[in-house]
């Protein structure tokens, strides 16, 4: 029979290593912003400069590409992996962009995901939207270091805005702000052991 001792070990090894990828990745991702060749960052947020033309495809077999003209609305691309666990305790928000997307900005749920898997996806969660599948180059062009990872391009084509990790309560503010959108935050799946009790 398993102690407490051993069921509250049990419980913090995963937390720890997850702490640890955290600040892994957000050290990874301050010395990706502040080492960027040469380029310019705005307010933090990511890199300046006008965006290149992006090619995608989506679960539903069309390839799309994504040009940048004066008139359009804003692009709002969300990088993300079906397996990711934060990705996961983003979902209510990722649900939230979708659904303001169509008046609001033309919005792009994006993976590097293969196509199977994230048709799998759409079906599990129920998405009614195209899931798109983007390049590993396409990937770094970009920026994309994690998931998730939310940008915001103008439509001629500039960076606006650069999120990157699940919506903290001063980012769903500032991307509410500057979205005109309501965000619900985060959603929490409680411990399995609590959900036996």
């Amino acid at each position: 029979m398993e102690s407490t001792e051993q069921r509250g070990l049990r419980t913090k090894v995963p937390l720890v290593v997850l702490l640890a990828l955290s600040v892994g990745a957000n050290l990874m991702l301050t010395f990706r912003l502040t080492h960027n060749g040469g380029q310019q960052l705005t307010e933090g947020r990511g890199l300046t400069g006008n965006m290149a033309p992006l090619r995608l495809m989506s679960t539903r077999g069309q390839v799309i590409d994504i040009v940048y003209r004066t008139g359009e609305l804003q692009a709002l691309f969300y990088f993300f992996s079906p397996e990711c666990p934060w990705c996961e305790t983003n979902q209510a928000n990722f649900e939230a962009l979708i659904a303001e997307s169509p008046r609001k900005y033309r919005f792009y749920a994006i993976s590097s995901a293969p196509l199977g898997e994230l048709r799998a996806y759409a079906q599990r969660k129920q998405i009614d939207v195209p899931l798109y599948h983007i390049l590993p180059e396409s990937v770094s062009a970009y920026g994309f270091v994690g998931t998730p990872s939310t940008l915001l391009v103008s439509p001629t084509g500039s960076v606006l805005a650069r999120w990157e990790g699940a919506y903290n309560p001063s980012t769903t503010l500032e991307m509410e702000r500057m979205l005109s959108v309501h965000l619900p935050g985060l959603t929490f799946a409680p411990p399995e052991e609590a959900r036996a009790k």
